[in-house]
């Protein structure tokens, strides 16, 4: 049995992990946050979304101070309502990748100090660019629409945290993919079959995450993350202990130090927390005797 009680920082990637597939999070997932949280443990979303798309029942709960996006480009603090960590793309690189793929046919959408933008043209075809109904619904109901993301970029120079494309089908999202190595100074991950994020090279969600632990003075082994994409990949490895949902793709299963009984519909990641808070009372006990 894994040793959770030391436990002090928890990353939960959201879309697949903490969220059901209709992205609502469970009234048991939320009291089990909470619970954790009353316990001493940071708690936080460890996303690839802009930290403006993390859902509020999440992002607002008491307690949560914290917010990761972008893959671990940032990280935002709610009380200080600062980044405490940003680690952008460098501006040659977001122009390279622009003529790259720009003229595919899928989205072009900047992440900017945590807000998303995306171009009207894209904007009005998403219907057809984003075939997952939710992530469609979610990304009109949070991408700030402007007429031409050239402009945005040549305005913001230096400030891109994320890059975020999706296309029609896995075929064409394969083929993005396998442009990667023209643009050797970023990281391309799939946060979804359909999705392709790229990020500075060398930053992901595992990154983030120690990045902020340097800043609160945690251990790397104290720091526990939960995911079950392609984009959680190096943040299972990258921390003290890696847990992966019982849906999880296989690579993340076989990175994980715990895989999870249960899927994000069955709610998994209030297992994971209920059985951390329930280690550290036992451990504080002991302590106490």
């Amino acid at each position: 049995m894994i040793d959770l009680s030391e436990i002090r920082l928890i990353g939960l990637d959201l879309d697949g992990t903490v969220l059901t597939n209709d992205k609502r999070l469970s009234p048991r997932t939320k009291a089990a946050i909470e619970r954790a949280i009353d316990c001493g443990i940071v708690v936080m979303p460890a996303t690839g979304r802009p930290v403006t798309g993390i859902p509020g029942e999440f992002a607002d709960m008491p307690g949560v101070r914290y917010l990761l996006g972008s893959n671990g480009a940032a990280v935002y603090d709610k009380k200080e309502k600062r980044f405490v960590v940003q680690n952008c793309i460098a501006h040659s690189a977001v122009r390279e990748a622009l003529e790259l793929y720009g003229q595919l046919e899928g989205t072009f959408e900047l992440y900017i100090d945590g807000v998303p933008y995306i171009a009207k043209e894209d904007y009005a075809d998403l219907d057809h660019l984003i075939p997952e109904p939710h992530i469609r619904e979610y990304v009109k109901k949070t991408r700030t629409v402007v007429e031409d993301i050239r402009t945005v970029l040549e305005a913001n120079a230096g400030n891109v945290e994320k890059i975020n494309m999706c296309f029609p089908t896995v075929e064409a999202t394969d083929e993005a993919m396998a442009l990667l190595p023209q643009i050797p100074s970023v990281t391309g991950v799939r946060g979804l079959p359909f999705n392709l994020e790229l990020s500075k090279a060398g930053i992901d969600k595992g990154e983030g995450l120690l990045q902020l632990a340097a800043v609160l003075g945690i251990k790397k082994e104290q720091v526990l993350a939960c995911g079950d994409s392609e984009n959680d990949l190096e943040m299972i490895r990258k921390v003290g202990v890696g847990a992966a949902m019982a849906n999880a793709v296989l690579a993340v299963k076989e990175a994980a130090d715990l895989v999870l009984a249960f899927t994000n519909e069955e709610e998994g990641v209030a297992w994971l927390l209920e059985a951390i808070v329930r280690q550290q009372e036992e451990r504080k006990k002991m302590d106490e005797i």
